[in-house]
């Protein structure tokens, strides 16, 4: 498997959200009910539509 670093590109943001949201609901479900993860995919919609506006 190859693995390559680079920065961070504004085009990266929505893919980026998305992995988190997934991760949430998906990991992070094991240690959290799912009240929590749906607060928690909530706010991180609502950061996300922010910084689109910001950028």
């Amino acid at each position: 498997m190859e693995i390559r670093i680079r920065k961070f590109k504004e085009s990266d943001a929505e893919t980026i959200a998305t992995l988190v949201q997934r991760n949430f609901r998906e990991v992070n479900i094991q240690d959290y009910s799912i009240e929590e993860m749906e607060k928690l995919t909530f706010l991180l919609h609502w950061i996300k539509m922010w910084a689109f506006r910001v950028a």
